[in-house]
């Protein structure tokens, strides 16, 4: 009961999501008595890091972490705990006890003198909000996992409501940029807007933003590498990668572009937890179609359109079309 107040205490006060999972990454490592642990905001949509924090001693690299992730074959990867009921499992308990099965441990957690790793991805229907781990040189217990697993519902709609809560801005006329990876994932070529661009996303000298790290592992994997991420302009980068040759792990394209305004309204809606259908209504709705038009289109009655229409304004607050607009606009 004591841990569930501390996380409580956390969520009692509405703030931005950086700030809510920063607070949430310093109480979860008191609660579990862990020696240290990060914690990565994502895109709700493709569940990719874009931006996140790390409090006390923690294993590896975030690089790292990206090679167990998507290249080699390992437990607990987050793509796969985010469709597990409870979306929360410890590294000891998963391989029962037998932690050298995991690469990921043998060289990354154990020497750097961890025993065990905890993982949680907090995500609900409408998107995943973010990730935590939290490192123990002691096993955690099942008591552990029971704990964090009771606190994703309510972690994960704080977080919803600090992304709905949000604001950003939208370059409707700034072009597209395309920044060239090499097969180590170091930037070899882009133009001068491009290094702007990779700055306004946390990029460094001698570090890629996180977003792209992901991107550009999917890509090399084959599938569509795609992420949604605001940089400290405030303005809102679609970010996407594709290969350039061949080879498995090769050199990457990565480009990024303004957000659409289609991008940013789904993902304002989804953190005002509307459900696909009613995600699908307010698309149309934006794009000015009638009731009639929607029902045709989605294959419903007018009755059923209007009745999603007032759900969508009760759980956005929105009045009408024009205040629907003005939400997805910010």
């Amino acid at each position: 009961m004591a841990r569930a107040t501390a996380v409580d205490r956390v969520l009692r006060d509405e703030r931005a999501p950086d700030e809510i999972a920063t607070a949430l990454l310093e109480a979860f490592l008191v609660c579990l008595d862990a020696d240290g642990g990060c914690v990565h905001l994502t895109d709700p949509a493709s569940g990719v890091p874009i931006g996140g924090s790390s409090l006390g001693e923690t294993a590896g690299s975030f690089e790292q972490s990206i090679d167990f992730e998507y290249r080699r074959p390992d437990a607990l990867r987050f793509r796969d705990l985010a469709h597990r009921s409870g979306r929360t499992a410890a590294l000891g308990i998963e391989t029962g006890g037998e932690l050298h099965r995991s690469a990921r441990y043998v060289e990354m957690i154990e020497p750097s003198g961890g025993g065990d790793e905890l993982r949680v991805s907090f995500g609900d229907s409408f998107g995943t909000w973010a990730t935590l781990v939290a490192f123990r040189r002691r096993p955690f217990a099942t008591a552990d996992v029971e704990f964090v697993a009771g606190t994703v519902d309510g972690v994960s709609a704080s977080l919803r409501r600090g992304w709905a809560a949000g604001t950003g801005s939208v370059e409707t006329d700034a072009a597209p940029v395309v920044l060239v990876l090499d097969a180590a994932d170091r930037l070899v070529s882009t133009d001068a807007v491009g290094k702007e661009r990779f700055a306004d996303l946390g990029g460094t000298p001698g570090t890629l933003p996180q977003p792209f790290f992901v991107v550009a592992a999917e890509a090399r994997e084959g599938r569509a590498g795609r992420a949604i991420a605001r940089g400290s302009s405030g303005a809102w980068h679609t970010i996407e990668a594709s290969r350039l040759d061949d080879e498995p792990y090769g050199a990457v394209a990565v480009v990024v572009r303004p957000a659409s305004a289609q991008s940013l309204a789904d993902l304002i809606f989804r953190a005002f937890g509307l459900s696909a259908r009613e995600r699908e209504v307010a698309r149309y709705a934006l794009e000015g179609r009638s009731a009639k038009a929607i029902a045709g289109e989605l294959v419903l009655s007018p009755y059923t359109v209007e009745d999603h229409l007032k759900r969508i304004y009760d759980k956005t607050g929105a009045r009408s079309r024009e205040g629907l607009a003005q939400l997805a606009r910010t």
